[in-house]
């Protein structure tokens, strides 16, 4: 994710989560023709309702986040703590339903469970960690969009293009440090952000990393940089 990219970051994991709740319901379509060929049939409304509910919750879940998307280019009318609490609502009814489906398998013959388990029970090996791993950026994105205007965002951006690189398969070690030590100055100078470095390794992901001795390195002499220049 970069601020060179915000929205079209933002897009982009969205798309994976709704990506991945399809999965979710595609393994679950999967798992329904098991249990009608290998389950009792008195237990068939159970499973029915189950992924119609998995369903509903999921379009429920892809809403949230569209509907978040959409209200979060005005920050006067973008709640983000009220907004993401209902988004998380959202996915703990997912959680609950994706959880109720797959115990559907207990209605299988012991003979059938080991192949449930290992295709159909995919929610909390595979289904949660992928949306939790899209998720922290679109958090990341929202909460940044909710703190700061157009304006702002631009001037950010400005920053990140006008001290950092966008290619550095060439740039010589001292360059590098010096062009970061000069955007993380700014960046905290205009902005006082908490968590300064993680927040701007954020903005920055995708384009440029440093190891983590660069890393250490850049920090000692941007703290060295603040106790001889007057910032705050």
């Amino acid at each position: 994710m970069s601020i060179r990219h915000f929205n079209e970051d933002l897009n982009r994991y969205i798309d994976n989560v709704k990506e991945t709740t399809g999965n979710l319901i595609s393994t679950y379509e999967k798992g329904v023709f098991i249990l009608e060929h290998h389950a009792e049939p008195e237990n068939k409304k159970y499973w029915e309702e189950s992924i119609n509910q998995n369903r509903v919750n999921a379009n429920q879940l892809n809403h949230c986040l569209e509907i978040m998307k959409e209200t979060s280019d005005d920050r006067e009318k973008f709640d983000f703590d009220k907004s993401w609490k209902d988004f998380e609502n959202r996915l703990k009814d997912l959680t609950n339903s994706a959880h109720g489906f797959e115990n559907s398998g207990k209605f299988l013959p012991e003979k059938q469970k080991p192949n449930w388990d290992s295709q159909i029970r995919v929610y909390d090996s595979q289904i949660h960690p992928e949306i939790e791993k899209n998720l922290k950026t679109v958090k990341f994105i929202l909460q940044f969009k909710s703190k700061y205007n157009k304006e702002n965002l631009a001037r950010i951006n400005e920053i990140v293009n006008q001290h950092v690189p966008t290619d550095v398969s060439d740039i010589d070690p001292d360059a590098f440090s010096k062009s970061y030590t000069k955007a993380l100055r700014e960046f905290q100078r205009e902005f006082k952000p908490q968590n300064l470095w993680d927040v701007f390794m954020e903005l920055l992901a995708g384009d440029v990393h440093p190891s983590p001795v660069e890393r250490v390195s850049l920090m000692r002499q941007l703290d060295g940089e603040e106790k001889s220049q007057k910032y705050f």
